[in-house]
């Protein structure tokens, strides 16, 4: 693709290595993106973001597992080699996200101990117990417990902490309007930090 009269492009590559978590496919992408301005670093990335246009290039190289950035040298194409090897067009992230994936799906959670993670994933400081700040996290929460005990996709992992974290996936992903893609994408960055809190907690 390119962007901005061509002066940035890029090149997503479909990685040939299938992924199973619960019977769902996760795809991993190789990224390179580059500027013809004589400033932007070639750049190779790993991603699960699709590229489509400027949000999500920037999206995926923020969220991107594994980057290497190679100035306009001379030494250029030897840089790029050595992002080659780095990359090994294998992201070991992925396969340690598998395993850690097939492992939250056998871990049963019952209710309560999912009301458990969701407090101590949205705690309530004693000082906000009673005020608007208070409210908004229960809130949070209620709208996350929705979404695990009710949501057709989690059907078959619904139980599990796999299916605790997707709940918490998607509603920091999709569980709220937005007024724009952009706006959608911005707050989905926020919120990484609550996900990745949430993997935490689930494989302690």
């Amino acid at each position: 693709g390119a962007l901005d009269g061509g002066r940035k492009v890029w090149i997503l590559a479909h990685m040939n290595a299938e992924m199973m978590i619960a019977g769902e496919e996760i795809w991993q992408y190789v990224l390179f993106t580059n500027g013809h301005d004589g400033r932007t670093s070639v750049t190779a990335a790993m991603t699960d973001v699709r590229v489509v246009c400027q949000n999500t290039l920037t999206w995926a190289l923020d969220m991107a597992t594994r980057v290497h950035r190679v100035r306009h040298t001379a030494k250029a194409t030897q840089r790029l080699a050595e992002a080659r090897h780095i990359l090994g067009l294998r992201d070991l992230r992925s396969e340690q996200l598998a395993v850690q994936g097939e492992w939250l799906v056998q871990q049963e959670m019952s209710d309560a101990e999912f009301n458990t993670f969701l407090e101590s994933l949205m705690p309530i400081p004693e000082e906000q117990e009673e005020k608007p700040a208070g409210t908004m996290i229960r809130k949070r929460r209620d709208q996350v417990r929705e979404v695990y005990q009710t949501a057709d996709n989690l059907n078959n992992i619904r139980g599990t902490r796999w299916g605790a974290l997707n709940a918490v996936v998607e509603y920091a992903d999709y569980g709220r309007e937005f007024k724009t893609a952009e706006t959608q994408m911005k707050a989905q960055m926020r919120e990484q930090a609550v996900k990745d809190r949430a993997v935490g907690l689930l494989m302690a």
